[in-house]
């Protein structure tokens, strides 16, 4: 099993401060894996709701970009710089530099609910779901996590390639 190394770190742990960090990481490397592992049926249902999923995606790829800046020293050339848009998204006929600004302009102008057959529309709250939590996921662990071990760099690595793969036909 790949999380042995991180099974072996916590045998090792002394203090009540390294089971803690511990214990978070062993927790964000599960969370991590099932959402690589789920991620292709996720993303399956996003022509139904194409701009809330993109908008996630798109926050999604910023805190990875973020979270493997912190953590990633070896080689990050295949990361874009934070300073830079990562995706340039128009609607309206206006260009957003920002998640949070099509996201605000998105819930201003076209939040409409759609009717859709039972099934798909449980699909896609599904997706956008999972989405939404490990975004949160995300932001904590920037927040808190205070460091991180080979696997858990490995799997964040993948999850961008994804990422990138699924923003690339809306990239200019």
């Amino acid at each position: 099993m790949i999380l042995e190394d991180t099974v072996m770190y916590r045998r090792s742990a002394k203090t009540p401060e390294d089971v803690a960090n511990w214990k978070l990481v062993y927790n964000f490397i599960i969370e991590t894996k099932y959402f690589l592992e789920h991620y292709d049926n996720i993303i399956e249902t996003w022509d139904l709701c194409d701009k809330e999923f993109l908008m996630l995606v798109w926050q999604i790829e910023e805190l990875l970009t973020e979270l493997l800046y912190k953590y990633t020293t070896v080689t990050t050339e295949f990361l874009r710089p934070v300073s830079l848009p990562t995706v340039e998204i128009k609607c309206c006929d206006i260009l957003f530099e920002k998640s949070s600004q099509l996201f605000r302009h998105y819930y201003t102008v076209h939040h409409t609910p759609a009717r859709l057959n039972n099934v798909r529309y449980c699909e896609m709250k599904a997706g956008l779901l999972k989405l939404d939590f490990y975004r949160r996921c995300l932001k904590y662990y920037i927040e808190f996590g205070t460091w991180a071990d080979h696997v858990l760099c490995l799997y964040l690595k993948r999850i961008y390639r994804k990422v990138n793969h699924t923003l690339d036909p809306f990239r200019e």
